[in-house]
């Protein structure tokens, strides 16, 4: 039975339809919302972002379609890969105000403890878009209908032809930043955020794949270590002058001079606990952290998250802190909290909450009986202390 025109044409044009469709619902996931600003400000100014991303799609539901041959299965995995990423992206900017990174990918049992204590709920884009999807897979199955099998030869030529197109993309295109930045597409690692809503989130993500990987510097090898390491005597053998007069060095004969030990300074951008080095068989002769571990034994203790940059607002939760706000000011990270529910069930959700997260360490004191509790977070500075509202005596009232 031949094929009408028209069936063959809507055949034709369906992949690239239905891979815009799934872009569009993808940045309506991850954005919130998609109104005319998106449009003007995000991605006309960066179509050609886009359109890497809207080739992706479509290249995987060829490939799909071709290894396969089932029309709605490649739909809907072409739908899977360009909204699943967008939906992470989105809660994870609701939990820590960064994007979905590649090195996300390293921590996803982490990523599921906090999932599951933030209490997140699924957004109006989400569930219009999953019935959109569920649409266009049912769509796919009568466009393709009766469409006539493909021989084996053939089969093989049109998979072979979209995965060599495919990792063309990713790997002449996505992983080449001469390449994207020829399209506009201008890296930005200290403002992710921007970045992802400048490019779009399959674009922002693929490209981001580069910093996976360091380059070795030039003339790095385990001889040239060792070679620094023998000419270290060789190395002390310099000169400083000249001396200044009235010196320790000028007035104290050399053999008398003390010797001063060699310090090295670490300074970082947030608190840490220098006793943790005794894992890697650095050794103290005295608790370097007596304070800290002190208040690990009477309260509960964890670490919160501080993203790089900008802030993030975690969402109230009856049985967790009503609200935790984590900024950074000056490259020193910072943390301020607002505990008022001081029940155990929530201390405890609280803990679980933030058991998986890094960089700053907390520390919660449960209250006395009708008092404040403190929460304590440590940075680079000082130690920010927020006490809880004490609760107002109730009236009592007149027999």
């Amino acid at each position: 039975m031949k094929t009408s025109k028209p069936l063959l044409t809507l055949r034709m044009l369906f992949p690239a339809a239905a891979s815009l469709i799934v872009l569009l619902l993808g940045e309506w996931i991850a954005r919130g919302s998609l109104t005319a600003d998106t449009f003007i400000s995000f991605i006309f100014p960066h179509f050609g972002a886009y359109l890497l991303a809207w080739l992706l799609l479509f290249l995987v539901w060829e490939l799909l379609d071709w290894v396969l041959r089932i029309p709605p299965l490649a739909t809907l995995g072409m739908a899977v890969l360009g909204c699943a990423p967008c939906a992470v992206n989105f809660y994870t900017m609701q939990l820590r105000g960064e994007p979905f990174l590649p090195w996300d990918l390293m921590q996803v049992s982490e990523a599921a403890g906090v999932a599951s204590a933030a209490g997140l709920k699924l957004q109006t884009s989400m569930v219009v878009s999953i019935v959109l999807v569920l649409a266009l897979t049912v769509a796919s199955f009568f466009v393709y209908r009766g469409r006539l099998r493909q021989r084996w030869l053939p089969r093989l030529a049109g998979s072979g032809a979209s995965a060599a197109a495919l990792c063309l993309l990713v790997f002449g295109v996505y992983l080449q930043p001469a390449v994207t930045q020829v399209l506009g597409i201008t890296p930005d690692a200290w403002m992710q955020d921007r970045y992802y809503r400048y490019y779009g989130v399959l674009t922002g993500f693929m490209t981001n794949l580069t910093n996976l990987e360091i380059d070795k510097p030039e003339g790095y090898s385990e001889q040239a270590v060792d070679d620094i390491l023998d000419n270290v005597a060789e190395s002390e053998k310099f000169s400083t002058g000249p001396m200044y007069a009235g010196s320790y060095a000028v007035t104290t004969p050399k053999e008398e001079q003390a010797k001063q030990p060699t310090i090295i300074y670490v300074m970082d951008e947030s608190y840490w606990d220098v006793s943790e080095l005794e894992q890697y068989g650095i050794t103290f002769d005295t608790d370097v952290s007596q304070n800290l571990h002190a208040l690990q034994q009477t309260s509960a203790y964890g670490r919160a998250y501080s993203p790089s940059s900008s802030s993030v607002m975690l969402p109230p939760k009856p049985t967790v802190a009503p609200s935790i706000c984590v900024l950074r000011y000056s490259a020193a990270p910072f943390a301020v909290s607002k505990l008022e529910t001081l029940n155990p069930r929530a201390v405890s959700a609280f803990v679980t909450f933030v058991k998986s997260m890094t960089l700053l360490p907390f520390f919660f004191l449960p209250p006395p009986r009708g008092g404040a509790g403190e929460l304590f977070i440590f940075t680079a500075r000082r130690a920010y202390i927020r006490r809880s509202p004490r609760r107002a005596p109730r009236a009592r009232r007149r027999r």
